[in-house]
């Protein structure tokens, strides 16, 4: 009865509830590229595929070079601005991320020679692309980090489910047509996610939570707390996603194919730490806001979920062999030799997640820069070295990264948090 009752109490928890909510709208933003991969690995040669897979590094990068992480400084002034002034602050940060798009398109323009003989890339159009990406991408999760603080779970699974329809429709019927194409798969994600910011534009303006007034004052706020963030995920980027630029520099693209389907299939995991994520930094800013920085619950699950998260790795280590033929053809069938590389950094990832809410609640953001910069260098120290030495070796010094990003962040947590309390 005990253990009932028990059972009862979790189930009945709202960080609980949430995160179930969460993990359901990110199974099917996680299943999403699953279920289209069978049909991008198929109709994509190898060298096509490694053009997708540097258009998708490409994204990665320009979501924080053109949005500078304002989602973030959204949640996080959702806590301390009044209302009136919240609204007027989601229509600036709307404002900046237009503007930096324009600024960074016109920068890239200016410099294609350069990028094309830096990067060994034969079209720069990637470029553009990713940044047109990146910037609707950037808009989306405006109004989807509001709806993320408010717990208005409606909203946040129509803007959601939105791009997902929309961009499962267009990938389909482009593949039974026998069209699909890198040109259709960027245009799809493209307007997936304009459709998506439509729909969350509409539903700020239907529940009255932006208000068109353009305030200076915010757009200082905003950089001076989401540079060191989006400076945090430009380098992170650099520990996470060097190895892809590194092999398609020294290997082939068919290398950069099989490295890239291998991983995307093994990051099932990380996506699971990112449902548990998206519920748990509004918990935990709203725990230290009411018991302070040593809340109790806090700590408590922070165990729970952890243990939850390895007994998931193994799982996953088990069954990844028999899911991977699933999804990849047999071409890509050299990335069972270090699949499980992947798994091992999606844990140490999962886990990062659970921590760094504390240095963004205290607004120590630098700290997270300081730990990417650290895993960035090795990283890319470790790859030059080790890229010759093929897949096996890059696949390992990618689950080092990770670890010593969470190793470095568990130092600086421990430091911001004692010198609160002192």
């Amino acid at each position: 009865m005990l253990f009932i009752t028990r059972a009862k109490g979790i189930l009945n928890n709202n960080l609980i509830k949430q995160s179930f909510f969460y993990f359901v709208i990110n199974l099917f933003n996680t299943a999403l590229p699953f279920i289209l991969l069978p049909l991008i690995s198929r109709s994509l040669s190898l060298n096509g595929f490694g053009d997708y897979s540097l258009y998708k590094v490409f994204v990665a990068f320009s979501i924080p070079m053109v949005g500078l992480a304002l989602s973030s400084a959204v949640i996080r002034r959702f806590y301390s601005l009044k209302k009136e002034v919240f609204k007027e602050y989601i229509f600036t940060a709307i404002f900046v991320v237009i503007t930096f798009t324009i600024v960074w398109v016109l920068i890239i323009k200016l410099f294609n020679n350069v990028l094309n003989v830096v990067l060994h890339i034969n079209n720069v159009n990637i470029i553009l692309f990713g940044i047109f990406s990146g910037s609707v991408t950037a808009l989306y999760n405006i109004p989807l980090s509001v709806y993320r603080v408010k717990n208005n779970l409606y909203r946040y699974a129509v803007i959601n489910g939105v791009v997902i329809l929309l961009y499962l429709f267009i990938i389909i019927v482009a593949f039974i047509n026998k069209k699909l194409s890198l040109n259709i798969i960027i245009y799809g994600y493209i307007f997936s996610y304009i459709g998506g910011w439509v729909m969350g534009l509409f539903f700020l303006i239907k529940d009255k939570l932006i208000k068109a007034k353009l305030i200076v004052s915010h757009i200082g706020d905003m950089l001076k707390y989401s540079i060191p963030l989006a400076l945090y995920s430009m380098v992170a980027l650099v520990y996470s996603l060097n190895d892809r630029l590194i092999i398609n520099s020294y290997l082939t693209k068919s290398d950069l194919a099989i490295y890239a389907g291998t991983s995307q299939v093994a990051f099932v995991l990380s996506k699971v730490g990112q449902s548990i994520q998206l519920a748990w930094t509004p918990f935990v800013f709203d725990q230290y806001k009411k018991f302070g920085i040593e809340a109790k619950k806090v700590k408590k699950y922070t165990v729970i979920i952890i243990s939850f998260l390895i007994f998931l790795a193994l799982l996953f280590a088990f069954m990844y062999p028999f899911i991977y033929k699933f999804f990849l053809p047999e071409k890509y069938s050299y990335g069972l030799k270090f699949y499980y590389f992947f798994i091992i950094a999606s844990l140490f990832q999962s886990v990062y997640w659970l921590y760094n809410p504390t240095i963004l609640y205290l607004e120590k953001n630098k700290y997270l820069l300081y730990t990417s910069i650290i895993s960035a260098i090795i990283s890319l120290l470790m790859n030059f070295y080790f890229v010759q030495k093929g897949l096996f070796f890059v696949a390992m010094v990618y689950a080092f990264a990770w670890f010593i990003q969470l190793f470095f962040l568990l130092i600086f947590t421990h430091h911001v948090k004692t010198i609160k309390v002192n």
